[in-house]
């Protein structure tokens, strides 16, 4: 399978006023609507079982800003558990 080029920012949710060092870099994400999809295994291979899944799907993607949230369920590599926020058209 062949995807599109893409970029990939890992970073972690601020207040919006929030100072940023000079060495760092923000991104704001834009209000769009998403569809969440939860990948739940041993990790990374549930992540990939994920998107070829997300791929495969017949969703009126948008192609925007999609992303992952890993929390305190994503900690047990065995059996993980982390969401991914997939952005569609309207």
């Amino acid at each position: 399978m062949t995807t599109k080029p893409f970029s990939y920012f890992i970073g972690c949710k601020v207040a919006k006023n929030s100072v940023i060092h000079e060495n760092l870099k923000s991104l704001e994400i834009p209000s769009q609507r998403y569809v969440k999809v939860t990948a739940k295994g041993v990790m990374t291979g549930c992540i990939t079982e994920a998107w070829e899944k997300i791929w495969n799907s017949d969703l009126q993607r948008k192609f925007g800003f999609d992303f992952e949230i890993y929390d305190e369920r994503s900690l047990d590599w065995n059996d993980s558990e982390l969401d991914i926020y997939v952005s569609i058209c309207s």
